[in-house]
């Protein structure tokens, strides 16, 4: 008996440890991965932390080294940069991507969750959620060029259709470093009007 329960607190042991040891959780996804609804099929094909981002109409928002007035997060805040690909899956209407009254995407980063807020560089603790405002630029996934600067606050998807977007939006933390891992929480809509989430590991740039 003593074997018995030897062994079973082995085991257990050796579970916990391994839920200790970090890394990616079996249900969390990989870049270039599709999450799906019944509605809409999404791909994160790339994500990181920047502090300033292009205003430049051939790479727009784009993250760089450069310091750029306009486009440059304050101290205690960084941007997390986001580019995504997704499918409006229905048979008729569109699917208003952005514009979101609420959080709708968060970031997870030494075991502290951030909502990504205000898409909006110089209002860092504005309008939560998914807004794109005019930060954003519509891609052509394929050659990774602006096909035109997003100029309302949102995208409306038609039926069928696929579009890349890339984005950004303020959190409230300066990280160790901006090549850090973490992970984004994303939030997309079902047919039953309902929001499912999903999420991603981002891994630490080398």
């Amino acid at each position: 008996m003593k074997k018995v329960f030897a062994l079973i607190t082995a085991f257990l042991m050796c579970l916990s440890l391994c839920a200790c040891g970090g890394g990616k959780s079996a249900d969390n996804l990989a870049l270039g991965q599709t999450a799906s609804t019944d509605l809409v099929d999404f791909t994160l094909e790339n994500s990181e932390f920047t502090y300033y981002v292009s205003n430049v109409s051939t790479n727009f928002v784009e993250p760089t080294d450069e310091p750029n007035s306009l486009f440059a997060a304050s101290l205690g805040h960084c941007y997390v940069s986001a580019t995504f690909t997704i499918t409006n899956k229905d048979r008729g209407g569109s699917i208003s991507v952005g514009g979101e009254g609420k959080p709708v995407w968060s970031v997870s980063y030494n075991k502290t969750d951030y909502p990504v807020k205000g898409y909006d560089p110089n209002s860092p603790s504005g309008w939560g959620g998914l807004n794109l405002g005019q930060n954003a630029a519509i891609l052509n996934k394929t050659t990774n060029t602006v096909i035109k600067v997003n100029e309302t606050t949102n995208y409306l998807l038609d039926a069928g259709e696929t579009v890349t977007i890339r984005t950004f939006g303020v959190v409230d933390v300066d990280p160790e470093n901006l090549t850090d891992g973490f992970d984004l929480t994303i939030s997309i809509p079902n047919s039953k009007s309902e929001r499912e989430n999903f999420t991603y590991t981002i891994p630490a740039q080398n």
